[in-house]
């Protein structure tokens, strides 16, 4: 086993990221106005083969000190992978609770909670930007309800955890206490909520031209909080 740190020759640690984040495919099916992700649809879009994923979460868990986590996010959505409920199964039946976390990213839109074996050892982070009106603003027309019914039936399902990831604007931030509390009642005494800034253009341009993963023109940003 290795251990965490390990002492190079002039005494500086190194640190052993313990946390494996895999995109696996491109596209999504949404069309969000903050959203930077250089999203690719439709037969141009990248996708990662089931075989090559698991090979390179089995290498990482391999030389990795436990517990390891593999965040799952798509460049989009990931559940529009066709064999991410399968892949996830897989790790799960490989690896033990004191060996694997699986953290999944997701908007809540794309209803395939049932394809798991099982939700115990599931954490899932879910986009959620406000009451109703804030969110569609953003997410589109009639998401809104469509991603806390995801979120509760994920619950239901006995999920190890569950966040809601609100991005922060000018209109949402006068309504978190409301907010709250429509989770709470919706979803369930379990869910937390996490708050944070969406990034700019400002900040987006400065990056932009050397990262192919960011969409190579402006979002909405009018309404966005800066940190």
């Amino acid at each position: 086993m290795l251990p965490l740190f390990t002492m190079t020759n002039n005494e500086k640690p190194i640190r052993i990221l313990k946390q494996l984040y895999i995109e696996p495919i491109s596209a999504c099916n949404l069309h969000c106005k903050m959203c930077y992700g250089n999203v690719i649809n439709g037969r141009q879009r990248r996708i990662i083969e089931a075989n090559q994923i698991l090979e390179v979460a089995r290498q990482f868990i391999a030389i990795t000190p436990p517990p390891v986590t593999i965040y799952w996010c798509g460049t989009g959505e990931v559940f529009l992978h066709r064999d991410f409920p399968k892949i996830v199964n897989r790790l799960l039946a490989e690896y033990g609770q004191d060996t694997l976390a699986q953290v999944i990213q997701t908007n809540g839109t794309v209803k395939r909670l049932r394809e798991f074996d099982s939700l115990q050892r599931l954490d899932f982070n879910v986009s959620i930007d406000g009451l109703r009106p804030f969110h569609e603003w953003h997410r589109g027309a009639n998401t809104y309800n469509r991603t806390l019914d995801f979120c509760r039936a994920a619950m239901d399902g006995g999920c190890k955890s569950l966040w809601v990831r609100a991005l922060l604007t000018r209109h949402n931030i006068e309504y978190l206490d409301e907010f709250h509390a429509e989770l709470t009642a919706r979803i369930g005494a379990r869910v937390k909520v996490c708050l944070s800034a969406p990034f700019s253009n400002a900040t987006l341009r400065e990056i932009r031209t050397q990262a192919i993963s960011i969409k190579q023109e402006d979002i909405e940003d009018a309404f966005a909080l800066t940190p």
